[in-house]
């Protein structure tokens, strides 16, 4: 069990920060820092600025099966010409490629506006969607994304940010094809958008607040339990 928690402030503008390993479509020369007043911190990820599919490894995180992120997505606002637009955390890569995309999504149907859809799917050179849903009736925003793997369940949830999370998932969905990998960030085609703060937990944990604290670890060492009480030891780094 683990906590991981990236904080990109510092990082020189129109660089790769040194936790993010671009593996598939040319990632590793577009992940890049700016500056970005609208994010928390200001900072953010942005993607190439034209690829049909990049993925980009948080090589922080070692490879496990159960996977939880926390993360904040400024999605543009879409025009008319363009197809389609995604960007979110990728699960459980295999480094290759291979792995499970959870995010926002929108698509031009041609006479009608873009529409916000949260997403939970699969794919290497193009999103293979498992399940979907409207979460918005126009694109743009700051959105905070909560994405977990656990065991063959997939689940995805989307709510504006600085607003309370809701309880319920927004999208749920079962596979298991992908068992085990690190966590990673994926989008698909050129459109200007940003990805803030991360944070993740493995294999049981929670991830911290994006943009908070970092976690300490508690190493237990014994337990003591007597008639009608319990008494705790504990070590602090």
């Amino acid at each position: 069990m683990a906590q991981y928690q990236v904080d990109w402030t510092g990082v020189p503008i129109g660089t790769t920060p040194p936790n993010i390993v671009g593996y598939y479509g040319g990632a590793d020369q577009n992940w890049i820092v700016e500056s970005r007043g609208s994010l928390p911190d200001g900072v953010g990820a942005r993607p190439p600025s034209s690829s049909p599919m990049t993925h980009a490894h948080w090589v922080d995180v070692f490879p496990s099966e159960d996977q939880e992120v926390l993360t904040v997505v400024d999605y543009p606002s879409i025009t008319p010409g363009w197809t389609e637009c995604y960007i979110g955390v990728m699960l459980r890569s295999n480094l290759s490629g291979g792995g499970y995309h959870l995010g926002l999504y929108s698509q031009h149907v041609w006479g009608e506006d873009h529409v916000l859809r949260a997403a939970i799917g699969q794919g290497t050179t193009g999103l293979n969607i498992y399940t979907e849903t409207v979460i918005a009736p126009s694109t743009g925003g700051l959105w905070s994304l909560r994405a977990q793997a656990q065991g063959s369940n997939l689940r995805l949830k989307v709510w504006p940010y600085e607003t309370p999370e809701p309880a319920a998932w927004t999208l749920e969905a079962t596979n298991s094809q992908w068992d085990a990998g690190v966590v990673g960030l994926s989008h698909r085609e050129n459109h200007p958008y940003f990805i803030g703060p991360m944070a993740a937990g493995t294999d049981g944990d929670p991830p911290p607040a994006p943009g908070g604290p970092p976690p300490i670890p508690v190493s237990l060492q014994s337990t003591q339990i007597t008639a009608g009480s319990a008494r705790l030891g504990w070590e602090l780094p």
